[in-house]
């Protein structure tokens, strides 16, 4: 969906949603660069890709067990409860995270362990202890937080092709998978951030290889045509926290 607003100046503002059944942020983004050059008479620098057969199921599909607690089928959920008003009030910030204070959080992140984190890793990591200590709940020490954090399938699902390779990082759908992990609140707060690092690698580790999105196309395929959803956004209210951290 689009939305225009004409200014009286004379300018005018772009407004745009996407729904991710149909592609996901990172196309969203290509979309949007693909307009703006169109719109200055620029010949398009990407071209996209509509080749479904990237994503084929494998025959026979085989999937690992862990993608049963990753992605639930919409037909075994509860029914919604009604909403409440006033129960999802949304706020929008902007915070800036200078680059000596990322170096400082992925040296804090990697302390006492034998590989250094990534940046993402540390950032989400401090990310999850900051929302663990702003849960202000009833035993705490039992309640859990949860992190997703979601990773692109492009780059994992070329392995060194080079076509393959191509039409993958232009291609027009959704290749996105969202790991996450779940600690005690209590841990999240009292533990040191290379714990909490540490937790943030393990299960983004089992998600950014190949296999992993193989699995996931084989099962969305035995699960068809029943609609998905990714456990993350199945949190109940008697729950802790639970967020999704998406980079790029």
């Amino acid at each position: 969906m689009v939305d225009v607003t004409e200014l009286k100046c004379g300018g005018a503002v772009v407004g745009c949603a996407f729904d991710h059944r149909i592609a996901d942020a990172y196309y969203a983004n290509l979309f949007i660069v693909s307009w703006a050059e169109m719109a200055q008479s620029k010949p398009l620098s990407v071209i996209p890709s509509f080749r479904r057969s990237l994503l084929n199921p494998r025959r026979p599909g085989s999937y690992h067990p862990s993608l049963d607690e990753m992605y639930v089928p919409i037909s075994a959920l509860p029914p919604p409860k009604a909403p409440q008003p006033g129960a999802d009030h949304l706020i929008s910030r902007l915070y800036y995270v200078s680059a000596e204070q990322l170096s400082l959080l992925q040296t804090l992140a990697s302390s006492g362990g034998i590989r250094k984190r990534t940046k993402l890793e540390s950032f989400s990591t401090f990310l999850w202890k900051m929302v663990a200590k702003s849960a202000v709940m009833e035993n705490a020490n039992k309640k859990i937080c949860k992190m997703g954090i979601v990773v692109d399938g492009r780059g994992r699902l070329s392995s060194g092709d080079e076509d393959k390779t191509a039409l993958m990082a232009t291609y027009f759908g959704n290749v996105l998978s969202i790991p996450f992990g779940e600690k005690i609140i209590d841990d999240l707060k009292e533990q040191p951030l290379s714990w909490v690092a540490d937790a943030v690698h393990d299960y983004l580790e089992r998600a950014v290889t190949k296999e992993h999105f193989l699995g996931l196309i084989d099962w969305v395929e035995a699960h068809r045509p029943e609609p998905a959803l990714a456990k993350i956004y199945c949190s109940d209210s008697s729950d802790g926290p639970a967020f999704v951290v998406s980079s790029g």
